[in-house]
């Protein structure tokens, strides 16, 4: 199964046994503070964050984050109001704790703002106590941990009203970065392809003057595509930022073989053959050269396997693949399509028996 995103830590650029990738393996599990998630806390006026209220759904809000396995830990506001209490009673541990009423847990946090140094607080609560920030270290921030922990968030604030007057904002942070770009990829991706399928459908109906021809240009297109997908799960090749516009580069070059095809046919129909020596000529002809063509991108493309750069390889193994693939429907689907359908634009210069042509 095709994942979104990488199969492995570090930089999608580098291979996973690069210098680079294995030292940032190694710091990012020894310094797990790398991986933050930011989440906003908005309120609906100036002084809303130090609210007993506020503060104490934000620390419900923790707790509940801090039981995911891939969470090291949750920090906010909240967790400086213990200590600052007990400071303030003379350091007699019995005050580390929350205050049970909203009045005092609201004072305790006010005091706490006005007596830090300017810009102490920032990363925590903005100047006008409007908005504040709850941190959450993750373990990592590779795809399975982020999906599961944005999915551990929505599900708190489907079930929970959220702080009274008030709202949660998702994400910001490394972590908060790569749910964004994983959730961009994963919705747009079926678009781009459609989009570009759809442009070559319409271009080919257009040169042709036939739909069917620009049906059978795009079909074997489509089919490539899903098996290049299932092929990217099986050499675990992630759908990220940098393979991602290879589908769309694919079908770019991978319709040529089809057109090639065609035209060649329609030049045997212009002579007066029927459709299956037609056919047959066009393979014999420029089947052959398209075999050539698609060989020679091939090889080359191939050769991008020994690179040092994993993108380099991965764009090069895809590319290839896909060629090879649109070289095969080129030369098997498309006159398959032609001998069983029978289109009108590959036959028009023959007498059709009616009922036959699409």
């Amino acid at each position: 199964q095709m994942q979104v995103g990488d199969f492995f830590p570090g930089s999608s650029i580098l291979w996973p046994f690069h210098r680079y990738n294995k030292d940032a393996f190694r710091i990012t599990t020894s310094m797990p503070l790398l991986n933050p998630l930011y989440i906003i806390v908005e309120g609906n006026e100036g002084g809303y964050i130090s609210q007993g209220p506020t503060l104490r759904e934000i620390n419900r809000f923790q707790r509940y984050l801090a039981t995911h396995d891939r969470v090291m830990f949750t920090y906010s506001i909240v967790n400086n109001l213990p200590g600052f209490l007990m400071s303030s009673n003379e350091d007699d541990p019995r005050w580390c704790h929350l205050p049970r009423e909203d009045r005092v847990l609201s004072f305790i946090c006010r005091r706490l703002l006005y007596a830090g140094a300017p810009g102490t607080w920032d990363m925590y609560v903005d100047m006008q106590d409007k908005y504040g920030n709850i941190v959450v270290y993750c373990r990592d921030k590779m795809p399975a941990t982020v999906a599961s922990i944005v999915e551990h968030i929505e599900k708190y604030l489907a079930h929970t009203p959220g702080p009274p007057g008030g709202k949660y904002l998702l994400a910001g942070g490394a972590v908060g970065v790569q749910a964004a770009v994983r959730d961009v990829i994963a919705d747009s991706q079926h678009l781009i392809l459609a989009l570009a399928l759809g442009a070559v459908f319409l271009f080919c109906t257009l040169s042709f003057k036939s739909v069917a021809a620009g049906l059978i240009c795009t079909i074997p297109l489509a089919i490539s595509n899903v098996l290049t997908f299932a092929l990217m799960g099986a050499f675990h090749i992630g759908l990220t930022v940098n393979t991602f516009p290879v589908s769309s580069i694919g079908i770019g070059l991978g319709v040529d073989y089809g057109i090639y095809f065609i035209g060649r046919l329609l030049e045997e129909r212009d002579r007066g053959c029927d459709l299956t020596t037609a056919v047959a000529n066009a393979l014999t002809t420029n089947g052959r050269s398209i075999i050539q063509i698609a060989t020679t991108l091939t090889i080359g493309l191939g050769i991008w396997i020994f690179s040092p750069l994993k993108f380099q390889a991965e764009m090069g193994i895809l590319l290839a693949i896909m060629l090879m693939l649109n070289m095969l429907g080129a030369l098997l689907l498309i006159p398959a399509m032609l001998c069983i359908f029978k289109p009108k634009f590959a036959m028009s210069a023959c007498p059709i028996p009616k009922g036959t042509g699409l």
